[in-house]
């Protein structure tokens, strides 16, 4: 590999430190001599690598310093800022204007049946979506009901001033 790796924090917690080194995805060599070399550090509690996702997660005491990523031995240089190629972007919810909503995909409950109709708990699935529908209607309902009404009270009148 040509010149050294360059290194993201992705996340940042005063105990846990979340870093990706894209340009060595899938490279279980390099993964392991990292995650041997940062666990020697003394503010190292722990070194957790994943060489699939090409992230490393660091817990520490809140003196650790992620400058000691630099390791010219290793190739790995810390970046100053996380490309747009790196950063992970969320998945846009499918069939849904509401964001952060989570509805399964055509693919998904086509998936979900077949397993179910090959295991024999057709019934099962189908009762488990029924419920899960009816709660969420039910949580629904009682968010509408209990949700405070806007305060009715008029709008300020300006004061005023005398001179």
């Amino acid at each position: 590999m040509s010149g050294p790796s360059r290194a993201y924090v992705l996340h940042r917690t005063p105990h846990r430190l979340r870093v990706r080194i894209p340009n060595r995805r899938r490279d279980q060599v390099f993964f392991r001599a990292l995650q041997r070399t940062l666990s020697e550090h003394p503010d190292v509690f722990r070194v957790d690598v994943n060489p699939r996702t090409a992230s490393v997660i660091i817990r520490c005491h809140r003196s650790f310093d992620p400058a000691c990523i630099n390791n010219p031995f290793l190739g790995v240089i810390l970046a100053a800022e996380v490309p747009q190629s790196t950063a992970m972007s969320p998945r846009p919810a499918s069939g849904s204007a509401r964001a952060g909503a989570s509805e399964p995909d055509l693919s998904a409950i086509m998936v979900n049946l077949a397993l179910a109709a090959i295991k024999g708990q057709l019934k099962a699935q189908l009762l488990e979506w029924a419920l899960e529908w009816a709660v969420k209607v039910f949580v629904r309902a009682l968010v509408t009901e209990f949700r405070p009404a806007p305060s009715l009270r008029p709008s300020p009148q300006p004061a005023l001033l005398a001179a």
